[in-house]
């Protein structure tokens, strides 16, 4: 006995049926226009005796918004000793993949640092680095949701390591100068590593 027809089910409800041409022979059914959100589809085949039988029910989800990240920690323009702990704050309308640090290396390119795939939505999100380097830098996450939709958080930050103190020395005037004049000219040169 040959397929006659077969339904294809969204969300428990009939979406279109079509007769089945040939046996044991993949066939297509193709849904337009499908809105944002999560749906259950399953197939129903029956032969021409009225026998019938159902696909299990699978899942599936049409996002096409993106997820999004906020910088938390450390704030824009940062000046420390050391920073450790770098965050942001993700969040999807479904489900997130990813959140990967950013961080602008030393030859000037962006470059990914670590990725999280534990993740929360709408929770903050911690990397742990160990920047030895004084040098400013400049960083951001991108975070990617399970349909691959991916975006940065809006705007870049940076922040800068600097750990040892400025040099400075003093040339004029020098030991032991006596003057007569009231104005002097005090100079002197200070440089740090960090610029």
């Amino acid at each position: 006995v040959a397929i006659r027809n077969a339904t294809l089910f969204l969300n428990n409800a009939v979406n279109q049926s079509a007769a089945v041409a040939l046996n044991a022979t993949p066939q297509v059914f193709t849904v337009f226009g499908l809105p944002q959100g999560a749906y259950s589809w399953k197939v129903q085949t029956c032969d021409w005796t009225g026998n019938c039988l159902n696909t299990s029910a699978l899942d599936l989800n049409i996002d096409s918004i993106g997820p999004s990240a906020a910088l938390a920690n450390p704030v824009d323009a940062l000046n420390a000793t050391a920073v450790s702990v770098l965050s942001a704050t993700i969040a999807d309308n479904f489900a997130l993949r990813n959140a990967t640090l950013y961080i602008v290396n030393s030859s000037g390119v962006w470059q990914a640092n670590e990725t999280n795939v534990t993740l929360t939505n709408n929770t903050l999100v911690t990397f742990t680095l160990g920047l030895a380097d004084q040098r400013n830098y400049t960083w951001n996450v991108r975070t990617c949701d399970a349909s691959n939709n991916c975006a940065f958080a809006a705007a870049n930050r940076t922040f800068t390591i600097d750990a040892a103190a400025p040099s400075v020395s003093s040339s004029a005037p020098v030991q032991g100068y006596n003057s007569s004049n009231a104005t002097i000219d005090f100079t002197f040169t200070a440089s740090d590593g960090v610029a």
